[in-house]
């Protein structure tokens, strides 16, 4: 039994020493051919793709560097290997509150993907985890994700707040009404369990163009500003659809605050 964990011990030392050494070898060999190149090159070209190669090792060494100051649950969370990220989340998860602070330091982390770390899959996985702790001290951290550039990100944030239940969020998740429909959906069922399901049913009839008095006396009330928001970003969601209607019913309601980006 001695031996086997001695032999456990010799094993994670091996790989941290790997995990080391990978990105510095890595790090002088690129540098190294990046000086051959520009001693053998001269055409624009080739001094173009031997800038934009220096630069890509230069933010792996130096997201490698970031990173190795981090706890090791922290960078597992950020690992290629799915099993391994799955371990680290439910190693924090298993430490109840303590797990809070790691869980928003895991957010902080840079989102860059390098060949040492998947920043997309870090942020979701502590924007779960906050939601699954109900974390009412990370709510402000999860509005900031609200806008994360990631939609499973921003969809995760959502559920996360509505696990929390602070209905404080509200003017927070309704410009989510019209992102994506994987985050918007998320936003609807969200707001809806905090009580807003006709604003969410108004919403869904403007995209549709059709809005009754009842629907406009909804969108221009308490939550305009966040209505004129949400239809905002739909104009901007990629979907044809969406944008059509949104920008039928910024007219219709007459949201004039909205004419600069019309």
């Amino acid at each position: 039994m001695e031996e086997q964990k001695i032999l456990t011990r010799k094993k994670r030392w091996l790989w941290n020493f790997v995990g080391w050494m990978i990105p510095c070898v890595i790090f002088c060999v690129n540098v190294f051919l990046l000086i051959l190149i520009l001693l053998s090159f001269t055409t624009q070209m080739n001094d173009i793709i031997a800038l934009s190669t220096g630069m890509i090792n230069v933010m792996i060494f130096l997201t490698w560097l970031y990173m190795r100051r981090k706890p090791k649950l922290v960078r597992q969370l950020g690992s290629f290997k799915e099993i391994e990220r799955l371990e680290a989340f439910s190693q924090i998860a298993d430490m109840g509150e303590q797990a809070i602070p790691i869980f928003i330091q895991a957010l902080e982390t840079p989102l860059t993907t390098t060949i040492i770390w998947h920043g997309a899959e870090a942020h979701r996985l502590a924007v779960e985890g906050l939601g699954l702790l109900k974390a009412k001290q990370a709510i402000d951290v999860l509005c900031e994700a609200l806008e994360h550039p990631v939609s499973s990100v921003r969809a995760k944030a959502v559920w996360a707040l509505g696990e929390i239940g602070e209905p404080s969020v509200i003017p927070h998740l309704i410009p989510l009404l019209g992102d994506c429909d994987t985050v918007s959906d998320q936003a609807a069922t969200v707001l809806e369990k905090f009580g807003e399901g006709d604003l969410v049913h108004a919403f869904k009839k403007a995209l549709s163009r059709k809005v009754d008095e009842q629907a406009r006396k909804i969108l221009t009330g308490k939550y305009r500003p966040q209505v004129v928001k949400a239809f905002i970003k739909a104009l901007n969601s990629g979907s044809q659809l969406a944008a059509i209607g949104a920008a039928w019913a910024l007219g219709e309601l007459r949201f004039v605050e909205a004419l600069p980006v019309l």
